[in-house]
């Protein structure tokens, strides 16, 4: 996917392409490549992360944001920030700057945590490998949408809510082993085999009226194949600045009163709150369980709880 000779395929880039049919020029491009690329050059991990670190510590006073760094916290800025297509520009696992140079080469790259599918009946499942030591398991995405967020050094992941024949593409999501910078893995498509059916959900929307979360109707879940879904729904809870987590709580109803001290305490009221509601559902295979979201965080609509 870093291969500068592929680089744009089928886009508009007319002139790359008939310039690449001349065997001269691309034997001249090919090795002016090798020549950038190689281990003293100064595309190397070494020196290009170090100058991406020092243009983050620059900018970050006047960028950070949950806006532009994509829900990362400011007291944890990572690299998600600055992994264009999934690789790291400055963590050395997935770091885009072996990958490139193992890519012109045409070699394995053995720095790049990867997935590859298992056979499966029922669903579907995935591999991890080249995990660095000390890594965990952030999240798991199907189709861009999150079906796990727990913190697991699991390495195999099976998901059965999924229609048989279609496709899907999935995606890992690391934490490091100091649990700050995320990495994910190049997504992998794979055609369903067997499953449950593709969850069905309930249209729900929110507001808050005298201190109270109201939800318009209570979430629930089915499938094309199973109406009879184990889960239980949950509300999560955030400052709105990412500051602090503040927990979680079961919904049993579509009203939750938020000036109750057991659920957002007095501290954290002045700086308005931030959640997202999701259903657990029961997994029978593992001690993880899935997760659907019905609601994300809303950044731009922070709950302000009157005293």
């Amino acid at each position: 996917m870093q291969n500068p000779l592929e680089w744009g395929r089928g886009e508009n880039r007319p002139l790359m392409d008939r310039m690449l049919l001349v065997p001269e020029f691309k034997q001249k491009f090919i090795e002016l490549l090798y020549e950038v690329s190689a281990e003293d050059s100064y595309w190397n991990f070494e020196r290009c992360s170090q100058q991406f670190l020092a243009w983050k510590a620059m900018l970050e006073p006047y960028a950070a944001s949950q806006d532009l760094h994509d829900k990362i916290s400011q007291k944890y800025w990572g690299d998600y920030t600055w992994q264009p297509s999934g690789y790291s520009l400055t963590s050395y696992s997935n770091n885009i700057y072996d990958a490139t140079r193992y890519a012109i080469r045409g070699e394995e790259n053995p720095n790049i945590i990867k997935i590859s599918e298992v056979e499966c009946s029922d669903g579907i499942k995935v591999s991890a490998s080249y995990l660095p030591e000390g890594t965990h398991v952030r999240k798991v995405y199907l189709n861009e949408k999150v079906i796990s967020d727990s913190v697991t050094q699991a390495t195999e992941f099976y998901y059965p809510f999924v229609t048989e024949g279609k496709s899907y593409s999935v995606v890992v999501e690391y934490l490091n082993n100091s649990w700050q910078t995320i990495e994910k893995t190049q997504p992998l498509k794979i055609v369903a085999k067997g499953g449950l059916g593709d969850i069905i959900q309930n249209d729900v929307s929110w507001t808050v009226e005298d201190n109270k979360l109201i939800l318009s109707s209570f979430p629930t879940l089915e499938t094309s194949k199973k109406s009879d879904i184990s889960y239980k729904v949950y509300v999560e809870f955030q400052t709105s600045d990412w500051s602090d987590y503040i927990g979680e709580m079961r919904f049993t109803s579509s009203v939750l009163d938020l000036a109750d001290e057991n659920i957002i305490p007095k501290e954290y009221r002045n700086s308005g709150i931030i959640f997202k509601c999701f259903a657990r559902i029961d997994n029978l295979t593992n001690s993880d369980d899935w997760r659907h979201i019905f609601i994300e965080f809303d950044t731009s609509k922070p709950i302000k709880i009157t005293q």
